[in-house]
């Protein structure tokens, strides 16, 4: 027997099933375990608007009630400079079992919106903008 000549026919065989095999990501593959599927179901729904046909909700509480702002049909032109700009009344709402509710607003020239409801019902927001005082809903 020569050298090194037992060895050839060992690496052959060894070769010849990896290669079968598919290689490295055949094997990885065989012993990788999938991940669990969510098993989550959610259900996209229309909250509707105010007018205008735009609505952001902000958040929702345990019950579903659904808060944010909602674009109405009034529609501000100002000057700003050269130019005239356009500014459409946003007020915060508030949506449950289909209904949504305009909460009012500070000035029908600024963005009111809703932020953050609880569970008990409570509503949170206020006024973003620099055209009114800071205030609370």
């Amino acid at each position: 027997m020569v050298k090194g000549e037992g060895m050839k026919l060992r690496v052959v065989p060894l070769a010849l099933l990896f290669f079968l095999s598919g290689g490295i990501p055949s094997l990885i593959g065989a012993t990788a375990t999938p991940a669990a599927a969510a098993t989550y179901a959610y259900t996209m729904t229309d909250l509707g608007s105010l007018g205008y046909g735009v609505s952001l909700g902000f958040g929702i509480n345990a019950s579903g009630e659904v808060i944010g702002r909602s674009h109405l049909d009034k529609v501000f032109f100002f000057p700003c400079g050269k130019h005239t700009c356009r500014f459409t009344q946003n007020d915060p709402f508030s949506w449950t079992a289909g209904k949504m509710t305009d909460l009012g607003t500070f000035s029908p020239t600024s963005m009111s919106e809703a932020n953050a409801v609880n569970n008990a019902g409570d509503v949170a927001g206020g006024v973003p903008g620099a055209s009114v005082a800071p205030g609370a809903i």
